[in-house]
């Protein structure tokens, strides 16, 4: 073969040669895209597999949520239980860091009426509830009105009363011409007076007969004449047979108490008090 046909071989052989190069990359090229779609799909089914699960979840949580009340950790909330049947105990049972009560009865053997008021308190994390026989209560928002004035209290009780005459009841009456007197027992005594309903109270004065002053009292409210709140610690009256103020900030309650610590003589005294309220709606 002389030179010229063996360069044209060897010039063909170099093309074959490139063209089984570029097939071999083109199905190289071919067979990772392939692969790499069948990786996307992989991949799209897994992200799509895990919103299905996410969706399911949700969709789980939210009849859940539906079925329960949730009471935060500290929350007091209101219900009214319209079962039958049922211990405070066993219906606590039934949900999770909670603490059903009615008045100071929390989580006992106190058995449940239809219509019962429970209070319901969230522990250890956020409490739960099942709704079954439960309403939840709609909180009474109450608003102070009016012009407050002093008025005497409607009915009064005392820790002691000297003889049958000098009683409790004299001790706010509208009369400064009679007294309450306490026994010769010494101090502490104590007179509280009921306003007749729930008021928004912001002050007190008193009528002190003249040989018992100075007497030193801690004026207390109460919503039930059980439990006190004090709002003032110390007052004391230095002058006899006229009014005395004491303004103090506004509260709610429907009773007032003076505690008295001392007072000149043993007896103590009111010739009369006063409160200062305003209407509660």
């Amino acid at each position: 073969m002389n030179q010229s046909g063996q360069g044209a071989i060897e010039y063909l052989l170099i093309i074959a040669a490139a063209i089984l190069v570029v097939a071999i990359v083109i199905l190289a090229v071919t067979g990772a895209l392939g692969g790499g779609q069948d990786q996307t799909n992989t991949s799209t089914t897994q992200e799509q597999t895990a919103i299905d699960s996410l969706g399911i979840k949700v969709e789980e949580k939210k009849a859940e949520t539906q079925n329960k009340y949730f009471i935060p950790l500290g929350a007091t909330e209101s219900y009214l239980y319209t079962g039958a049947g049922i211990t405070l105990a066993e219906l606590a049972a039934l949900g999770e860091n909670v603490n059903i009560c009615i008045g100071a009865s929390c989580n006992d053997a106190t058995s449940l009426t239809t219509n019962t008021t429970v209070t319901i308190q969230g522990t250890n994390g956020n409490g739960t509830i099942p709704k079954t026989n439960l309403t939840e209560v709609t909180p009474t928002v109450e608003v102070c009105s009016g012009t407050a004035t002093f008025a005497i209290t409607e009915t009064e009780t005392c820790s002691a009363e000297y003889g049958g005459t000098y009683t409790c009841d004299k001790a706010s009456n509208g009369n400064v011409s009679d007294h309450w007197f306490g026994t010769t027992a010494g101090t502490p005594k104590w007179v509280y007076g009921d306003l007749g309903s729930k008021k928004c109270i912001s002050g007190v004065r008193a009528n002190i007969f003249s040989l018992d002053v100075p007497q030193t009292m801690d004026i207390q409210v109460s919503d039930d004449a059980i439990n006190w709140t004090t709002v003032e610690t110390g007052w004391t009256v230095t002058t006899g047979e006229t009014f005395v103020e004491k303004p103090f900030t506004e509260i709610k309650g429907r009773y007032i108490r003076f505690y008295i610590t001392s007072c000149n003589r043993s007896y103590c005294n009111f010739h009369d008090f006063e409160v200062k309220s305003r209407s509660l709606s």
